[in-house]
């Protein structure tokens, strides 16, 4: 709450009064860099950039970005990308253009690109979803307003936010600025500005974490699906030959996003890697873990097997997306002691990762043997 108040604060006293002069930028060669087939074009009257680019000579932390967008209504993805530090990471608001009719709840999406990867399944709640009307065939404006780790995404209407980002990923790093459509001929963009805010940002906190979250984990390399007899089978050889292990940073809802760490694209065979950790006890103990995952998981806890489960997109039903939420749980039988507590995490595409917490976590503490 008290960091709501102070983002809404700064936003309301350092807005528009603060921010450079609103800098126009035609879609032209000598501005921008075009990605594989992207095209600058004439269309509806005006100049156009249809497929993606990113604008050349741009360093962009916090600030206001522009466009307009003209949509044809065929199915497609297309929005701002900003704090862009490489090709392989960057962040992305987007709209769904075949759900965009103000019904479909991921009409509008937030997702940073880690790796490469596109990470939309682990950011389908509040601020990375959202339903949206987007006129078709028609030239309609879009603003998006970022500040710190906070983002404002506007359509038509400047003057009430439709989505509002409250954790960007990618954190405090002024990166590039750009468009990106997943294929151009059914999105154009035009009307390009942007202006740069020179307030002093402000350092970002550590999230906070819910004593009940399970928040120390190893991450272990990645491996090939098919390097494993069975995923629903204990990684007992995996485990004793792995000798790298990672710390990775945990989201405050819990969340160990595997894509920051492993490369993995869509269209590439499925990859799996390990998540380790033990949980000690004071007593023998039947607890509830709540647990969420994508694409697929297998739970072991000493060694034996507890949970498999598939939630890859329309892996449970047609209209799946596979969002990643605590919609599963199982029973932990803990003994007296060290528990090892084993998940093997594989992914397919649109990000992976796993969170998990216990409840009545008393009596019970989290930590981890990477050895």
């Amino acid at each position: 709450m008290k960091k709501n108040l102070a983002v809404a604060l700064k936003f309301l006293f350092f807005g528009s009064l603060s921010y450079s002069e609103n800098i126009h930028v035609p879609f032209d060669r000598a501005n921008w860099t075009l990605s594989g087939n992207s095209e600058i074009v004439e269309f509806e009257g005006r100049t156009a950039l249809t497929g993606t680019a990113l604008l050349n000579n741009v360093e962009f932390l916090n600030g206001i970005i522009e466009v307009d967008i003209y949509s044809t209504g065929q199915r497609n993805f297309g929005g701002f990308t900003f704090r862009a530090q490489s090709p392989q990471e960057y962040e992305w608001c987007w709209f769904r253009i075949h759900k965009s009719n103000g019904a479909v709840q991921d009409g509008l999406q937030y997702a940073p690109i880690f790796n490469g990867n596109s990470c939309w399944q682990l950011f389908g709640g509040t601020g990375g979803i959202q339903p949206v009307n987007l006129p078709k065939n028609q030239w309609v404006h879009l603003k998006i307003d970022i500040l710190d780790d906070t983002a404002r995404f506007y359509v038509g209407n400047m003057s009430d936010p439709v989505m509002i980002i409250s954790d960007l990923q990618i954190g405090l790093k002024a990166g590039g600025i750009g468009v990106r459509a997943n294929r151009p001929g059914s999105i154009y963009f035009s009307n390009f500005s942007y202006r740069i805010d020179p307030t002093n940002a402000e350092r970002i906190s550590p999230p906070t974490i819910e004593p009940t979250i399970i928040k120390n984990w190893a991450l272990s390399n990645k491996y090939s699906v098919e390097a494993f007899s069975d995923i629903t089978e204990y990684p007992e050889d995996q485990l004793e030959n792995e000798n790298t292990w990672i710390d990775p940073d945990i989201e405050s809802t819990g969340l160990v996003n595997i894509t920051k760490y492993h490369y993995h694209k869509a269209g590439m065979p499925p990859s799996c890697a390990i998540l380790k950790t033990e949980l000690l006890s004071k007593e023998n103990k039947t607890v509830q873990m709540n647990f969420g995952y994508s694409d697929a998981v297998a739970i072991f806890l000493n060694k034996q097997p507890l949970f498999w489960g598939n939630n890859a997109w329309r892996g449970r039903n047609m209209a799946d997306g596979g969002w990643i939420d605590y919609n599963d749980a199982i029973f932990l039988n803990l003994t007296r002691g060290k528990n090892e507590l084993v998940v093997v995490v594989a992914e397919v595409f649109g990000g992976w990762g796993f969170q998990a917490n216990i409840d009545g976590y008393s009596n019970i503490k989290n930590g981890f043997n990477r050895n």
